[in-house]
């Protein structure tokens, strides 16, 4: 494969273009970044984030042309929504169920929106890790009336995961900290939006 070859990049956030020991993006690689669509290549960003968290890793003149965000499960750029994923109402209500019988700190995330059930100094742990905040908590009373495109439990083993995919069958989990998961539906993943993206462009 040549340079002419290449049309289209896609660039993962976390220790590909951010650094948490630096909590900054590289200088070479903003430049980088640049000189690649200054020659036509289409630039893509990958990953499990939310557009919220984005917005304060990565500094506004670092454009790309689309973002794939949630781990594929929401799908966009500047002009319109490409694709989003939801995850289905039945498997929200097994979340809902598992959270009455055994509490953990969750993360739900829409569209829009990050916030959690609850958090503890675990959770602050966790983000700490990934140089991200804690999400505001607010009462999930209401989670069935929203498109919940990922939810993020905290603090639970491998079993305890096995569980509660147990209530939500449609979904599965992906592992990025050892004290926590990101829950998405099942048919999807990363590798469905890159393809989504590409069918776009």
């Amino acid at each position: 494969m040549t340079h002419a070859d290449i049309k289209a990049i896609f660039f993962d956030v976390d220790g590909t273009l951010i650094s948490h020991r630096k909590h900054a993006v590289p200088v070479s690689t903003i430049d980088a970044i640049a000189r690649l669509r200054k020659q036509g290549i289409l630039t893509f960003v990958a990953t499990g984030r939310h557009p919220i968290e984005l917005k304060k890793l990565l500094p506004d003149y670092l454009e790309f042309d689309a973002y794939l965000c949630l781990n594929g499960m929401y799908c966009f750029n500047r002009q319109e929504v490409i694709s989003t994923k939801p995850i289905p109402k039945e498997d929200i209500k097994g979340l809902l169920k598992t959270l009455n019988l055994k509490p953990f700190p969750c993360t739900f995330i829409t569209q829009d929106e990050m916030y959690m059930n609850y958090a503890n100094d675990l959770v602050a742990e966790v983000q700490r890790d990934i140089s991200s905040d804690v999400s505001n908590t607010k009462d999930i009373s209401h989670v069935l009336q929203e498109d919940i495109l990922q939810v993020i439990p905290y603090g639970l083993d491998d079993v305890e995961i096995s569980t509660v995919l147990e209530y939500m069958p449609h979904c599965k989990a992906t592992s990025w900290h050892k004290r926590a998961r990101d829950i998405i539906v099942r048919e999807c993943g990363k590798d469905i939006g890159i393809q989504e993206i590409l069918q776009y462009y």
